[in-house]
């Protein structure tokens, strides 16, 4: 046997055994190996475009959980999960189920990854109760959910603008605890393309669960779902280091259907 051909059957033993390994461990992955590869790819186009960095994740292993974050960008819910998928240890990257746009979802050629990452399309009109049961389902299931408050991508950054009491209504009938997320220094971009081809330095800022239960039992009439969204809207602008001044309510249907989460 040749030097060169010694060489090549060794290169070709460590891909093979490569491939062994990511099979294997993708394999392992509680989401399926399309998760688990949309995650390391998710993992290299984040650190190399992004240089993303994040501090405390707390968002659970195990269990349901409500994920608010500020909106800014299209990028959101991937700056989200990156840093969030290698603090698992056991079963491998969890899918967090976003709201997000029908119009965004109804793209056949990238369908099947929403599908895979359990996202859950909203209509724009909200004329529709599918959403808020799909939410609803996927928590008791033991899911993560995520949900963008504000509705639409907010062009400034210094504070957050009004949030939606849908989050609240869904935390609230969910009982299940909310997890509140900041994305520091992501543009404002309300072009679906541009920004996945625009470098940054990113801070993704984890806080801690945001307790409910002490309005369990209130009835979720309007004036209860404004006061549990500007508490939740306060916790994540505290978290941001920026500004919220509450809001007058916002029209939302809840039991008649959620108004887009995702809108630009």
């Amino acid at each position: 046997m040749t030097s060169e051909t010694f060489a090549k059957l060794l290169l070709a033993s460590y891909l093979a055994i490569m491939i062994v390994i990511l099979w294997w461990r993708s394999g392992r992955c509680r989401g399926g190996r399309i998760v688990w590869f949309l995650a390391a790819l998710s993992h290299i186009y984040c650190g190399l475009m992004y240089r993303v960095r994040a501090g405390g994740v707390s968002l659970p292993e195990t269990g349901p959980g409500l994920v608010i974050c500020n909106h800014q960008n299209p990028l959101d819910p991937m700056l989200i999960w990156d840093p969030y998928r290698p603090a698992l240890r056991n079963g491998g990257p969890r899918p967090i189920g976003f709201l997000m746009l029908k119009k965004y979802y109804d793209v056949v050629w990238l369908r099947w990854m929403y599908d895979a990452l359990h996202a859950i399309p909203v209509a724009r009109d909200g004329n529709d109760t599918g959403p808020v049961r799909q939410a609803l389902r996927q928590l008791k299931n033991g899911e993560l959910v995520g949900i963008f408050p504000e509705s639409r991508f907010n062009p400034h950054p210094q504070c957050l603008m009004p949030g939606d009491t849908g989050a609240a209504w869904i935390a609230l009938r969910a009982q299940v605890p909310v997890y509140p997320v900041f994305i520091e220094n992501l543009p404002y971009s309300d072009d679906m393309i541009r920004p996945f081809f625009t470098p940054g330095r990113i801070q993704v800022h984890y806080g801690e669960p945001i307790d409910l239960s002490a309005f369990a039992g209130r009835r979720k009439n309007a004036e209860t779902l404004r006061e549990v969204t500007d508490l939740l809207m306060r916790r994540l602008a505290e978290l941001g280091g920026v500004d919220y001044s509450g809001s007058e309510p916002i029209a939302t249907s809840h039991g008649r259907g959620e108004r887009s989460v995702n809108d630009p």
